[in-house]
């Protein structure tokens, strides 16, 4: 690239002639450039290689005006010969119409300008700043945001300013300001011209404060299985900034990886989740941030101390409920002492008088971790307590409290009602018919007639089963309702439906 746009930047002129610019012999020095002046050795730079030209009187005009329709000119020339290596454009009506055409077609300016009109230094970089593609216009410089004095961000040619700032085509002046709305003088037209051509006459600058840590992270200690935080901060350079953050082992160095152990890793905080001695005691971390121009600082490191000495239970076991035929898990957490930790799990059921050690078998699963699952248990385990020993690598060990394991059966439900209606003829067999579920036997039955109960007669049997027997109806049972009121051994109580008798 670099030397596509050198031999651009020789032969450009003999493809452009700039309105009010002459394009005949070249000039080695001129009367009104001062030897030593600060555009000096652009003018002679660019007017060696044929780039620009002074006036027939022989004069260079450093200070005379560039127009607005000069300059789309050759920003319309430098595209088409950087894209195709030749320029083909020719004047049109007026002068200038082609070659805004051009900048039009190929995205350099979007809008019209007062072509006749003395540019300003902020509209001629903002024709010339799309004359190239970005890149040819690659970051050199470090220049913040905001850092140009009378150019704010909100300014709107602020985006195309800071580019060129950034590559190194402009520089501003001594004072540090831009002075946007100054018009733009041949001098200053003929630095930008070798430097946006010239990728090797660019100038390095640094505007706004240096990229620099302001708060380094700090060593952390932190207990078993907790959570290590660090901070760094910076200020300067040009946001936004980019964090990655390494960890440093015996076993060497690494960028820390994405999962779910670490959090933050691309912030300015990050945090080591579920601590360990063997992976975090004597672990050193520190940060690496970029700014948006690629510069980077390095900041301290910082050690995690792992405090594993109090082997203890982060809270109490807690009790479980569960339906008969569910699943039941107890869960410890545990901090401090020194992993790995081993676990064992105890039970005592109803009516047992010992504790007895759960091992994996129908009953029970994962017994030597820190969930124990009492697997399918029944309405017989009800009642039943659990409790946990722990015990670290070096051999110390602390004990649970104790939990108690409620086993709820199903609900008591009726699967089996009476018919709303029952009709008979007289004299005949009626059977009164209920059935029920859940809850936990066995079951206790009650038919009730308005709301009375049912007394066992020779012809009335079953008033306290799930099957009422009533022989020989006669129609003085017409019109009576009858119902069944169910209860379990625990005492749960439901209420069938109602059935009207009616006899014929």
């Amino acid at each position: 690239m670099k030397h596509r746009t050198k031999k651009l930047l020789g032969i450009l002129l003999a493809l452009i002639t700039v309105a009010g610019l002459s394009a005949t012999a070249l000039a080695v020095s001129f009367p009104d450039v001062p030897s030593g002046a600060w555009y000096d050795q652009d003018v002679q730079k660019a007017v060696n290689t044929g780039l620009i030209n002074g006036y027939p009187d022989g004069t260079f005009g450093p200070n005379q005006n560039m127009k607005y329709s000069e300059a789309v000119k050759l920003a319309a020339c430098m595209h088409q010969k950087y894209t195709t290596g030749s320029v083909t454009l020719k004047n049109g009506d007026p002068w200038y119409q082609t070659y805004v055409d051009y900048a039009k077609a190929h995205s350099i300016i979007s809008k019209n300008y007062p072509w006749e009109s003395n540019a300003t230094r902020a509209g001629y970089v903002e024709i010339f700043a799309h004359a190239l593609p970005d890149s040819a216009l690659a970051v050199k410089n470090s220049v913040g945001n905001d850092a140009i004095p009378d150019v704010k961000s909100s300014h709107p040619q602020a985006a195309e300013i800071y580019k060129l700032y950034r590559a190194g085509v402009l520089t501003g002046y001594d004072d540090g300001s831009f002075q946007p709305n100054n018009n733009i003088r041949r001098c200053e037209v003929a630095a930008i011209l070798t430097r946006m051509m010239d990728s090797s006459a660019r100038k390095s600058i640094s505007l706004g404060p240096v990229l620099q840590i302001t708060t380094q992270p700090k060593d952390v200690t932190v207990n078993v299985g907790g959570e290590a935080y660090f901070s760094v901060y910076v200020a300067g350079g040009r946001t936004p900034y980019t964090y990655q953050w390494h960890k440093i082992t015996p076993g060497g160095e690494d960028i820390i990886p994405q999962g779910s152990r670490y959090g933050g890793l691309n912030s300015s905080s990050m945090i080591a989740r579920n601590t360990t001695v063997s992976e975090d005691q004597g672990a050193w971390y520190y940060c690496v941030i970029t700014d948006a121009d690629g510069n980077k600082v390095t900041s301290m490191k910082a050690y995690v101390y792992v405090n594993y000495h109090t082997l203890r239970f982060k809270s109490s076991l807690e009790n479980v409920t569960v339906r008969e035929g569910e699943d039941a898990v107890f869960t410890v957490q545990i901090t401090g002492g020194k992993e790995p930790y081993k676990f064992a799990w105890y039970n005592r059921d109803p009516g047992n008088s010992k504790d007895y050690l759960c091992t994996d078998s129908e009953w029970y699963s994962n017994t030597d971790t820190a969930s124990l699952t009492v697997n399918r248990p029944m309405l017989s385990q009800d009642g039943g307590t659990y409790y946990c020993v722990v015990t670290d690598v070096t051999g110390n060990s602390i004990t649970s409290s104790k939990a108690t394991l409620t086993v709820n059966p199903e609900p008591l439900t009726i699967t089996d009602q009476p018919e709303e209606i029952y009709t008979a003829n007289r004299g005949e067999l009626v059977v009164l018919r209920v059935g029920v579920t859940g809850g936990r036997g066995p079951y206790s039955y009650q038919w009730m007639r308005e709301g009375y109960a049912v007394v066992e007669t020779d012809l009335i049997t079953g008033t306290q089963t799930h099957e009422l027997v009533m022989r020989q109806v006669s129609p003085a049972e017409t019109g009576n309702r009858f119902y069944c009121i169910i209860k379990d051994y625990d005492g749960r109580q439901v209420t069938s439906n109602w059935v009207k008798l009616i006899v014929k």
